[in-house]
Order: structure tokens, then sequence, then C-alpha cells
């Protein structure tokens, strides 16, 4: 975020623009006050599974295929590929936060927020109950 990108007049909006993926700020003045808005463009779209136990996330790209190259981390904790259910999975959590994805040189943030809290001991009952030896 060190270079200008382009700029554009009255009425323009900022998702009309052709940018390459990347992190990008808008800024506009308004009388003594700069505004500022901070968003990403990425090549992929990502979807959280919920299996009720574990922090599980696919990467798609613009044709609906699996993306497997990429980083992810969420409170500078790694997420791993598990190539058996084709996504990125951190076991017995449910974490919230910024989730960070690098691929292909850039990286971008999502805030991921839990709709639900899932408490330790309710995740340790159903992991006894419901798990396969």
């Amino acid at each position: 975020m060190h270079s200008l990108t382009d700029s554009t007049g009255k009425g323009r909006y900022i998702y009309n623009l052709k940018l390459q993926p990347g992190n990008y700020l808008a800024m506009k003045v308004e009388g003594i006050s700069l505004k500022y808005e901070y968003f990403a463009i990425t090549d992929y779209r990502f979807e959280i599974l919920n299996n009720k136990r574990d922090l599980c996330i696919q990467l798609f790209d613009s044709t609906g295929a699996v993306l497997s190259d990429a980083e992810l981390k969420i409170r500078h904790k790694r997420i791993p590929f598990d190539p058996r259910i084709n996504a990125y999975r951190l076991e017995t959590t449910d974490r919230d936060g910024l989730l960070a994805v690098s691929r292909g040189g850039v990286t971008t943030f999502h805030n991921i927020i839990k709709e639900t809290s899932v408490s330790g001991l309710k995740r340790g009952y159903l992991a006894v109950c419901y798990r396969t030896p």
C-alpha cells in the first residue's frame, strides 16, 4: 500500500476499476477530514465449512475449482491443507479473528466472526459421543 494505483473523479466508484489482486485504500477528502476505506481484490473466494468441531475453510478459483496452493493463518496460527476433505482445517478450534490468505505473493485479510460459540466442554462431549474410532 505504497503506490498510487488510480484516481477517479466524483461519481465514479472504486469497484468499477480493473485492479490486480491486492490490498487497497480508497481515500477521499470531505471538508477538512480524510476518509478512507480498506478493501481487498482477490482472485479467489472462500467458504467456511461447519463440522461443529474444527475450523474448515475451502478456497475456490473463478471456475469453482478448489485451491490448495495458498497459505492461511488465523491469529498467527497456520491452517494446514487437508487433502482428505479438500479444505484447510485447524483441528478442535472455533477460532475467530483476522484470516490472512497468502497466494501468488499477495496476502489479503478477512475478518472471521463466530456466529455461535461452542464451549470446550460441549466440543469434548461431541467428540466422545460422535467421533468414529
